[in-house]
């Protein structure tokens, strides 16, 4: 009888279309699974960094966005607070890609949605995972509207 040795970089089929092959001692989960929502108001004020989410830079200072349109709230306790390596979505257009891990500790519009990792996941791959135009246009098949 034979020892099974598995190397590192083994891989296999992760029985997803878009995805294809993954590291052999991966398991597949669903995302609740991988991330806990953090629904934490700012109130009492806990920062006063408001923060901004684009679509090329991902999660940055509101002051960093330059030229705006649209102009922040004054009423901090109705944000909800972020906290560094965290992600953040736009509930909006979360199907667009609108979605950053952030470098920052602030809050954002309440419409966001801000995930941290359950412990064993790594959060840069999970923000990786939101990023892939695959995992977009599956996610669109879930999404309702009007």
């Amino acid at each position: 009888m034979g020892t099974v040795i598995r190397l590192e970089n083994e891989m296999k089929d992760s029985g997803i279309d878009w995805y294809g092959l993954m590291p052999a001692n991966w398991e597949i989960k669903p995302i609740y699974a991988s991330l806990d929502e953090i629904n934490q108001k700012n109130n009492p004020i806990i920062t006063t960094n408001i923060l901004s989410l684009t679509n090329t830079d991902g999660v940055i200072p509101y002051s960093e966005r330059g030229n705006q349109r649209k102009k922040s709230k004054e009423n901090y306790e109705e944000y909800k607070v972020v906290y560094q390596n965290t992600i953040v979505a736009n509930s909006m257009n979360i199907l667009i890609g609108s979605v950053g891990l952030s470098m920052y500790e602030g809050c954002v519009s309440p419409v966001y949605y801000v995930y941290c990792a359950k412990s064993n996941v790594d959060i840069r791959y999970m923000n990786y995972l939101f990023q892939m135009e695959q995992f977009q246009k599956k996610l669109r098949q879930f999404a309702n509207g009007i």
